[in-house]
C-alpha cells in the first residue's frame, strides 16, 4: 500500500505485562519486563492509575518516577509514584 507508513515491530523486544487490580474493577498497577524475569528482579517498568469515584483516570504515574527497566514488581504497592 503506498503511502502507508511502514512498521517494522521486529526489533522491538516482546514484553510480559502484568495487570493487578487490587480486588476491585479497574487495573491499579500495571508493569512491563522482558518474558521470564522474576518479580523479585529489577527489571520493570511500573505505572500506578488514580481513579475518581466514576473510575475514569486521572493520573498515571511511574514507580520513583522513572520510566526504564529498573523497578521491582513484588514491590509495587510500596514504592513512590510521581
Amino acid at each position: 500500500m503506498s503511502g502507508w507508513p511502514i512498521f517494522d515491530f521486529s526489533a522491538a523486544p516482546p514484553y510480559q505485562q502484568i495487570l493487578d487490580y487490587q480486588g476491585g474493577p479497574v487495573v491499579i498497577y500495571i508493569g512491563w519486563a522482558t518474558p521470564g524475569a522474576s518479580q523479585s528482579d529489577p527489571v520493570w517498568k511500573i505505572r500506578k492509575f488514580t481513579y475518581d469515584t466514576n473510575n475514569a483516570v486521572t493520573q498515571i504515574q511511574y514507580a520513583n518516577a522513572d520510566v526504564g527497566f529498573t523497578q521491582i514488581w513484588a514491590n509495587r504497592t510500596s514504592l513512590i509514584y510521581k
